[in-house]
């Protein structure tokens, strides 16, 4: 058998895989051949996986030797190699639906990275049944699995977490399908559940929930009504794709009413979350994160000191607040359908990250931001980072302090937010960066298309966008 053939051989992908991922990309072939294709790939894939490790699955991060890290890391570039292209297809609204279908169903041989990779079904009125039936056979280590376990956990979490976690559980159970639980939510004293339940119902198209998403168009909280009615528009008109970055841009913020709202709700996430933080600004007299907001003598003069008017959001945020402390800190929440799979109890706070170097070595990730500046410190990048102002971030304004992130293999580097004018929309706004000092020169990093939408993704674990 030539080496190519042989799936033992070597986690690269092999010239016959390259030529089944061109057949399922062919929209000009048969659907049951491109099906056939992807069976192929699944298969190929599968059988490489046991020869490599024919005892089972491999050790649990954490208790895996260098040697055994790398060929995970190798297995999971292949892997990313076959789904990113596979995923395109998933996305294709014009493309046939039995091969959507297919594809949707196969994606768990690729493992956790493959049903990741199906999430995003889940909004898709025509895979998101198959997407469900899908996640019912998931293993129990995939977070966002339907196993009746780790659903029984989730609605745990409705029923006793606090504000924060059952915004997140209502997104979770809605995503899932499972909207008996969800709907519950309704009812939740605290606005942040119950708009992350009507922005869920939209997000997910979940048709059931339109009677819900008219209740909550009378709600006392303006955040919660408006979500409601950008919900109920698109389960109106299903056929309009909408994603992540047509959310963001949908619940952000206009005007001073709408930043003081959500900058008091990101100040309360971010006081719930970090205890030490609110004993720090107790003793400086504050019972938030923000400031006073700027006048319009201060924003004039910065923008003179700049040269340029300043973006529309990022102008209505210094009228609201003049500065935000600890705006950014990057964390997932290690939920408990989690620990059995990781093999260890959860650190001593559950908001960490985790990175795994190629030695396999388990680094505790903060990507951190101290603080927003206000007008009078606001400047060029290049001015007060010269020696990482290259390219792009040479041009881009700097709003934020400096702060400190990790690259996925724990490689350090200054963090800060940027905004670019060279990036700007037909509105005025400038995209704004994440910038990691890690990155090349060619890569700012995550962005999104305004200051109001990255401000607006800074409460992540509310909604759960896939």
């Amino acid at each position: 058998m030539a080496q190519d053939d042989n799936p033992s051989i070597s986690p690269e992908v092999t010239k016959r895989e390259k030529a089944w991922l061109q057949q399922a990309e062919d929209i000009r072939l048969p659907a049951s051949t491109r099906i056939d294709a992807i069976e192929n790939l699944a298969r190929e894939y599968q059988a490489a996986w046991h020869a490599a490790w024919p005892e089972g699955e491999p050790p649990t991060i954490g208790r895996q030797s260098a040697e055994q890290a790398t060929k995970i890391h190798s297995f999971r570039y292949k892997a990313h190699q076959i789904i990113d292209r596979l995923s395109l297809l998933l996305h294709n609204m014009e493309d046939d639906r039995n091969v959507r279908r297919a594809l949707v169903r196969l994606l768990p041989n690729w493992g956790e990275d493959g049903l990741r990779t199906l999430l995003p079904a889940l909004r898709m009125p025509e895979l998101r049944s198959e997407a469900i039936k899908v996640l019912d056979s998931a293993p129990v280590t995939f977070q966002f699995g339907r196993d009746r376990g780790v659903l029984d956990r989730w609605k745990e979490q409705m029923r006793t977490g606090d504000q924060w976690k059952r915004a997140w559980a209502a997104s979770v159970l809605c995503g899932l399908g499972e909207t008996e639980a969800a709907f519950g939510a309704v009812s939740d004293p605290k606005a942040r559940v119950r708009k992350s339940l009507a922005v869920a119902i939209g997000y997910f198209n979940e048709q059931r929930g339109a009677e819900v998403l008219r209740r909550l168009l009378t709600d006392e909280d303006a955040a919660v009504s408006r979500a409601a009615r950008i919900s109920l528009e698109r389960l109106e008109n299903p056929e309009v794709g909408v994603g992540n970055a047509e959310w963001a841009a949908l619940l952000a913020p206009h005007g001073n009413a709408e930043w003081a709202a959500l900058l008091k709700e990101l100040s309360d996430f971010r006081l719930t979350d970090d205890p030490e933080l609110r004993v720090r600004l107790a003793g400086e007299g504050k019972i938030w994160l923000g400031e006073t907001g700027a006048t319009e003598t201060q924003i004039t003069a910065l923008e003179q000191r700049i040269g340029q008017s300043l973006p529309p959001s990022y102008r209505s945020f210094l009228m609201a607040s003049n500065g935000f402390q600890w705006p950014s800190h990057r964390k997932m929440q290690l939920h408990p359908g989690l620990l059995q799979h990781i093999g260890r109890n959860p650190p001593p706070t559950t908001r960490r990250e985790f990175a795994v170097t190629p030695s396999g070595e388990w680094l505790v990730v903060h990507d951190s931001i101290p603080k927003l500046y206000g007008t009078e410190e606001v400047d060029w990048f290049r001015v007060r980072q010269s020696q990482l102002a290259t390219g792009l971030a040479d041009s881009c304004l700097q709003v934020s302090a400096t702060g400190e992130c990790f690259s996925p293999h724990g490689i350090p580097g200054a963090a800060v937010i940027l905004l670019s004018p060279l990036l700007k929309s037909p509105d005025g706004e400038w995209r704004t960066f994440f910038f990691a000092g890690w990155r090349h020169s060619g890569d700012l990093g995550r962005s999104q298309s305004s200051f109001g939408e990255f401000m607006s993704s800074e409460l992540p674990n509310c909604e759960w966008m896939v």
